[in-house]
């Protein structure tokens, strides 16, 4: 059958964020897109945010990590592997689409060029974080978070008719009804957010 899967939960907000609205900010290592930062109005310099959801592009063979104190991560490599050392010691290696979640105060070193989906959070914060792939017809379970986010990491689907590419983001809160239909093969990250 040649149907697209067409996935219904109940949500009171959407908002889609297309790749080519992104803050991105240029670093000497490469650049950071900007998906989300909660409050909205929090700095993401002075360090006044809860949580901060991004992707980021490393051209370095190494580099280091910006600390965050008083922060905890997680990141997701999205296209290669990546080894990082936490703190001097060994190099581990991440694999493409598996997750580690680190100390934001750790001496964090990279080695490999990559593109890569990362949270920061504040301890108070409890982020669920999982990239699940799917097929021209399959259907796949919404999740039940206070907040819930999606990042299109490769395909495309339609979200109350409105298609949703690569690289897009979607925030949804709860209670709208939302049409989920999936056009392509397609890989998606999914976080919720629970705060204390």
């Amino acid at each position: 059958m040649n149907d697209p899967t067409v996935i219904v939960g109940f949500f009171l907000i959407m908002k889609i964020v297309k790749k080519v609205e992104q803050t991105v900010q240029h670093w000497s290592g490469g650049e950071t897109r900007e998906l989300y930062i909660y409050p909205p109005d929090a700095s993401f310099e002075d360090r006044t945010f809860l949580y901060r959801i991004s992707t980021a592009r490393v051209d370095l063979d190494e580099s280091s990590f910006t600390k965050f104190d008083g922060f905890e991560r997680i990141l997701i490599p999205l296209n290669n592997s990546v080894s990082l050392s936490f703190n001097g010691g060994v190099m581990t290696e991440i694999k493409k689409g598996e997750s580690i979640k680190f100390s934001g105060e750790w001496e964090t070193i990279s080695k490999g060029k990559v593109e890569d989906f990362n949270v920061i959070f504040h301890p108070t914060v409890h982020p669920s974080v999982a990239l699940q792939s799917y097929r021209k017809g399959d259907v796949f379970p919404v999740l039940n978070q206070n907040e819930l986010f999606v990042f299109i990491v490769s395909g495309e689907l339609l979200m109350n008719k409105e298609k949703i590419d690569t690289g897009d983001f979607v925030r949804i809160d709860a209670c709208e009804e939302v049409e989920m239909k999936v056009l392509e093969n397609c890989t998606l990250i999914f976080v919720g957010i629970s705060l204390e």
